[in-house]
């Protein structure tokens, strides 16, 4: 029916706004002015695209007033004119009349669910089936760790998901992480931060990290997670101040990333950042190894006593000296931190008791013997007697008698999936002239009085290009005369020895993409334009350009037909992913191995299916070569990571610079000293593993029961075992959350007015959204949706990894987030109805009914409360019921689980009058239904419940039984122990007493017809 001025209409996405009074058409009908009855403001231009504005008859018996401001109700109807209804009504007064439906307005409608679904004012039946599959994936992505993972611009691998479920399941997220280098701390720290966040646990976050280190977790955690933190330095403190003078910026400021050197030099800031007006949610301290000075310990110290959940970060927690070992263990739970004696007593436990479990790993012990022998040395754990198998046996033991239960650490050895590193060292001879002019550098230095970092500045300038020393020795006075006596070539005998790297490689791999690193920016663009000059594009990757302008490097570069090189400063081992490429060339090389480790790292990853190919240049004759060497020879970096060995590695830069202007056998006497040390120290690692930290920081078969329990949950077809294909079922998983969440958002933004292009302008696998006047809502939460703009991005996390520079449409992007808000908290999809034509003799007339089951919550309900409720997702199987109830041969509602199968279709939505023709008991069927529908839902309740808290005893009972052995074999007191225990049963309580307060609220309904 064509829309008319003057016309009833309704609008389908707002049908809460009652029925609406055409006032005139816009833009040749696609937008029209109307005013609802129940929307203030006075009169709103919606779209009338896609049938959302509809033509509305008013019944017999509907409230009306006239455009005089009398009101009465419609009685009949006659024939109208001008395609407008004419209407029959009696007036308040008895008195009786006859208008056309443009001299009459709708009342204001009651805006309460069941009002508008007994008066058949439903909204569309399609936007109702959407709501109810975007309900069902919103609750799948707050569940446990796995809903951490749909928040993570990563390809999350199994051990992370164990150490974030391991972490969500304590009582406080206050750990350890000490994963070895490579295997995602950052990750799992912020896939931590995520889940919290989604829970609403946490909404104040601190990250502190060392200051070369803070740019790239602000990158981590924007590209990574969705979520922009603020980078807390001295001159945004200082802006702080005169922007809100009366605020400390610590407080101002939500989420945070900080230095440690910012905290340890300046107690102000400690005083500030721990106070209470400043209390954090979760504080992440990153390269917590670092904490040993007593400033930094100090300040760490604070923000332990200032925050609900902390995590350390620290690749080296087995090579720590025990005094710095258990001052982590303090700053995670001081109330029952060893005093040193004991720590050192228990590390010797430790150790005793790891001989026994690698002997039973080794299948040098039978498990029999194994349990025998520990059962002598834990004759209380009657576990220990029960004639365990193996694993059973391991697992028990992992659980009860490791060093911290607090202390998560993987390792390489264990968790595996990296490729082979290959070091290609390509020998450099440099001309007469060359080395004459360095020598004559050199003794200028000698002369000068340029010392400490200044000096290992030039030098490794000098060593990485004429142009990069030429730029660092401008503002050296002694070096005037030397610079105007000596000459460096612009292309070198490096540059020639790179341009025989790169097309070596090429000759053998013709599209291959080779990440290039120099330190200086001055040798970057010489580079480009060598390489220009050869007709190579070389693209270039640097700190000075904006992150847009990166980000479209990154992007050109990952390109298969794009430039083939990309030259990158430090700034390109910050957190980007290369792991597309596989050849690294070092054209000059940083002397702190730590950094040497980062650059390989941005290809050395996680899933990198080839082996890394690392270019260096061995220039005869040079301090660069004697670094190479002790880099290459004692170090081993470019074979091996560095990992556990920052206290033999930490002071390698400093002696180096140390080296500098000495002679050569000096520097050969310390790289032999040094590979001594770093290859003792390789052999301490691999001694000091402690085989009940690995069974117990990746349980695999704890992993496995979270993907199956999502696997059942989603419906998704389960692999017979899932451990053995835990990777692969934990993707199935999480492909299959993708491939929803883009029909599912996608859906949404097309219902509220958005362009969603999956096909036309944008390449396999992206999505753009395009914003602007066609947006047919009044507004989205915590979005400008009415700015005319295009995004461009992905839900497919593995384009994400892949394309950093386009945006991840994932849990925490705007978007997502924006249209989620606007379903969950608003009106949309809340009623609907609709015809169901099928074959055979099946006929009914019902209701479908979600409800959500809502835990109690506490007085403190902002977001970041603590509220204990919170946590019961870990032991309730579903928080979405979808209940059916028709209408049965005696007239009365029944519950009807059968046809769940038979509403999967679309049918066709029903609208208007339609309704009730189609359901003529509808009024008197609505309120019985529901009070049936809604006794169902808490019978379920009552029976998930009871599972929940079978679940939640038998947790308590083994985290008791397992705290006292545990403590017990740590060497705390009795007293302490069972205060400890105390504490744990009244975390159990009040789950209990939430689980017991648990109710069923109705979300939304809708009414279906089978077969008339």
């Amino acid at each position: 029916m064509k829309l008319v001025p003057g016309m009833k209409v309704r609008y389908q996405p707002q049908p809460e706004w009652g029925v609406g009074h055409l006032i005139a058409l816009h833009e040749a009908g696609a937008l029209a002015e109307v005013l609802f009855p129940a929307r203030e403001g006075g009169a709103t231009l919606v779209s009338t695209k896609g049938a959302a504005l509809v033509p509305q008859q008013l019944a017999p018996g509907d409230a009306i007033q006239t455009a005089k401001g009398l009101s009465g109700v419609i009685t009949g109807e006659e024939e109208g004119g001008r395609g407008l209804r004419r209407y029959l009504l009696r007036y308040d007064d008895g008195s009786e009349d006859e208008l056309p439906e443009s001299e009459l307005r709708a009342q204001k409608p009651r805006p309460d669910l069941l009002s508008m679904m007994r008066e058949g004012r439903v909204g569309d039946a399609r936007a109702f089936r959407l709501r109810k599959n975007a309900l069902t994936l919103d609750e799948e992505r707050r569940y446990d760790a796995l809903g951490a993972l749909l928040a993570s611009r990563v390809m999350v691998k199994p051990h992370q998901v164990g150490v974030v479920q391991r972490v969500l399941a304590a009582r406080r997220p206050r750990f350890v992480l000490a994963d070895e280098v490579g295997l995602g701390k950052t990750i799992e720290a912020g896939m931590v931060f995520s889940a919290l966040r989604l829970s609403g646990l946490a909404t104040r976050v601190l990250v502190v990290a060392p200051s070369h280190l803070t740019v790239q977790w602000l990158a981590e955690l924007f590209h990574k997670f969705n979520q922009l933190f603020t980078l807390m330095d001295s001159e945004r403190y200082a802006e702080s101040r005169k922007e809100v003078p009366e605020q400390s910026p610590w407080a101002r400021f939500p989420l945070v990333v900080t230095s440690l050197e910012m905290l340890s030099r300046t107690p102000m800031h400690v005083d500030e950042v721990s106070a209470k007006n400043a209390y954090w949610d979760l504080v992440i301290i990153d390269e917590a190894h670092h904490l040993k000075g007593e400033k930094a310990f100090a300040a760490a110290q604070a923000l332990a006593a200032n925050s609900w959940g902390l995590l350390l970060l620290t690749a080296t927690p087995m090579q720590l000296d025990p005094e710095e070992y258990r001052g982590l263990l303090t700053l995670i739970d001081p109330v029952n931190a060893p005093s040193l004696e004991a720590f050192e007593q228990r590390l010797a436990r430790q150790e005793e008791l790891s001989q026994t479990v690698r002997g039973l790993l080794d299948q040098q012990l039978a498990p029999q013997a194994a349990a025998k022998l520990l059962s002598a040395r834990f004759p209380n754990d009657a576990k220990l007697k029960s004639g365990m198998d193996g694993p059973a046996l391991l697992e028990h033991v992992a659980e009860t008698y490791s060093l911290s239960d607090r202390l998560l650490r993987n390792r390489r050895a264990v968790v595996g999936g990296f490729s082979a590193r290959r070091l290609h060292r390509h020998p450099v001879v440099i001309s007469a002239a060359e080395k004459q002019a360095r020598e004559r550098v050199l003794a200028a230095l000698k002369q000068s009085s340029v010392r400490g970092a200044a000096l290992a500045n030039l030098v490794r300038r000098l060593e990485s290009s004429s142009a990069a020393f030429i730029a660092a020795g401008r503002e050296v006075p002694e070096l005037t005369q030397a610079r105007a006596e000596i000459s460096l070539p612009d292309r070198d005998a490096k540059v020639e020895a790179l341009s025989a790297v790169l097309h070596g490689i090429w000759a053998s791999e013709k599209g291959a993409k080779v990440l290039i690193f120099t330190e200086a920016r001055d040798t970057l663009e010489m580079l480009r334009e060598q390489l220009r000059r050869e007709g190579v594009e070389a693209l270039g990757y640097h700190g000075d350009l904006p992150l847009l302008d990166r980000d479209r490097q990154v992007a050109r570069f990952r390109d298969p037909e794009g430039p083939r090189v990309l030259l990158c400063t430090e700034v390109g081992g910050e957190g980007r992913n290369f792991q597309f490429a596989h050849h690294l060339v070092h054209y000059d090389l940083p002397w702190s191995p730590a950094m040497v480790e980062q650059r390989i790292g941005r290809l050395d990853r996680i899933g990198q299916s080839r082996a890394v190919e690392i270019h260096v240049f061995d220039v005869e004759g040079t301090f660069a070569a004697d670094v190479l060497a002790l880099l290459a020879d004692s170090v081993g970096v470019f074979e091996e990571t560095v990992g556990g060995l920052d206290g033999v590695l930490e002071d390698v830069e400093g002696t180096l610079t140390e080296l500098v202007l000495v002679d050569a056998a000096a520097r050969k006497r310390y790289a032999r000293e040094l590979g001594k040390k770093v290859s003792e120290a390789r052999a301490q690692v691999k001694r000091a593993y402690d085989p009940l930290l690995d069974l117990r920081s990746f349980d695999r078969p704890a992993v496995a029961a979270l993907v199956e329990r999502a696997q059942h949950r989603m419906g998704i077809e389960m692999d017979e075992d899932a451990s053995e294909n835990l990777e692969d079922s934990l993707w199935a998983v999480a492909r299959d959350l993708d491939e929803r969440l883009e029909e599912t958002v996608g859906e949404l933004a097309r219902k509220v007015g958005l362009g969603v292009d999956t096909d036309d302008l944008v390449e396999a696998f992206q999505c753009a959204f395009h914003f602007g006047h066609a947006l047919n809502v009044e507004a989205l939460p915590g979005l400008n949706a009415l700015e005319d703009k295009t995004v461009l991005g992905t839900f497919w996390r593995d384009s994400a990894v892949e394309q950093e520079e386009i945006e991840y449409f994932a849990t925490g992007h705007p978007i997502v987030e924006a249209l989620f808000g606007f379903l969950r908290d608003g009106p949309y999809g809340r009623s609907g109805m609709r015809y169901l034509e099928q074959r055979g003799p099946l006929r009914a007339r019902g209701l479908e009914l979600l409800f959500h089951i809502l835990p109690p919550e506490a007085h403190d309900n902002s977001a970041g409360a603590r509220v204990p409720a919170r946590q019961l997702v870990r032991f309730l199987d579903q928080s979405l019921l979808h209940l059916v109830v028709t209408l049965g041969v005696d007239g009365k509602p029944e519950v009807n689980a059968s046809l769940h199968e038979a509403l999967q279709t679309e049918g066709r939505g029903l609208k208007g009058d339609e309704v009730r023709r189609a359901f003529p008991e509808l009024a008197e069927f609505v309120d019985p239904a529901v009070a049936v529908a809604t006794q169902a839902a808490e019978q379920v309740l009552t029976r998930l419940a009871a599972k929940a808290g079978a679940r939640l005893r038998e947790e308590e009972a083994q985290t008791l039984s397992r705290m006292e052995l545990s403590l017990t074999h740590q060497g705390v007191s009795p007293e302490r122990i069972q205060a400890q225990q105390e504490a744990e049963r009244g975390h159990y309580r009040e789950l209990e007493a939430a689980l017991a307060r648990l109710s069923v609220k109705l979300d939304s309904v809708s009414g279906f017809v089978i077969n008339r």
